[in-house]
């Protein structure tokens, strides 16, 4: 979700910096950008010390650019923000990390697409939270005085509005260092020190996994699912108020939804996924993905 306090507001942000569209898209890409290299480094990360601090890691390392989200005076500045607060999506990889290793492989998708449900559906709590709740709030607030018009109230609105989740994924990560354990034996330091886990060979994982074809195939099948959706995630907010004229809280709004949608569809998708499994094994696994690729990419050609 902290990849989706930007977005709702990039129209308050772009107008007092005077950027144009062709200046703030290519902010998106960087913010994709960023998640794919962190997002690859996750799963050997965790393998060695576990998905609780890489997590916790993430997290923190992400909201420091969040919280600095108002120094940005320039494109370039922006695009250098964005790349390190996407960073914050490779905490999408040790939750599923996480899940997987929590729970049996009978259920583990199901607990997988609960955990991914609830996860994105953050990229639509920070739309509607930092777009059309705390942005409103800040301007009330700053407004208050009776010293700022409506323009200036706008412009310092959204150079502070990020800090609190900023503070507040600070706090998450805090609780998770204090409340959670790695594994349901507990965490890797003390499990490995028990002699109860061996050591994980990092790299020849990796190499084992990059030099499966399987792992291309699934990545190609995520690449036209997760990466249209973070897409859509950046841009759905600029689109409703650049082509219908809609002021930044309403249009945060009406984005959420696109994200608030992952808790039934993610859940659904994990449910069958296991459903399907009990009866025809892991083939039966790859089956779900097959009719449901292609009506989203026919509705994006049609939309287009």
């Amino acid at each position: 979700s902290l990849g989706s306090t930007t977005p709702p507001i990039m129209r308050e942000v772009k107008l007092p910096l005077n950027l144009s569209d062709s200046e703030v898209w290519p902010s998106h890409i960087f913010s994709v950008a960023g998640t794919c290299v962190t997002r690859l480094l996750m799963g050997p990360a965790c393998d060695k010390f576990g998905a609780r601090i890489v997590t916790v890691c993430v997290l923190w390392i992400s909201a420091v650019p969040v919280a600095f989200t108002g120094v940005v005076q320039n494109a370039a500045g922006l695009n250098a923000l964005r790349l390190v607060i996407g960073f914050a999506g490779g905490a999408f990889v040790t939750c599923q990390y996480w899940s997987s290793r929590m729970f049996t492989r009978e259920m583990a998708g199901t607990a997988n697409a609960i955990v991914a449900g609830w996860g994105n559906l953050g990229g639509g709590a920070a739309q509607i939270v930092v777009g059309s709740v705390l942005f409103p709030l800040f301007k009330i607030i700053y407004r208050a005085g009776g010293h700022l018009d409506e323009v200036h109230a706008s412009a310092l609105s959204w150079r502070t509005v990020c800090i609190l989740p900023s503070l507040a994924t600070i706090l998450v990560g805090i609780w998770i260092l204090r409340a959670s354990d790695d594994a349901p034996r507990g965490n890797y330091k003390q499990l490995k020190k028990a002699g109860w886990m061996p050591e994980v060979k990092v790299y020849e994982n990796f190499k084992y996994a990059a030099l499966n074809l399987n792992t291309w195939m699934l990545a190609i099948q995520y690449a036209c699912c997760f990466g249209v959706e973070l897409t859509m995630t950046n841009g759905a907010a600029s689109y409703f108020y650049e082509i219908f004229d809609l002021p930044t809280e309403q249009a945060a709004a009406i984005a959420s939804i696109f994200g608030f949608l992952n808790i039934f569809a993610r859940a659904m998708g994990g449910f069958s996924s296991d459903w399907i499994n009990s009866m025809a094994g892991m083939r039966g696994r790859l089956l779900p993905p097959t009719p449901l690729l292609p009506p989203p990419g026919i509705m994006g050609i049609i939309f287009v």
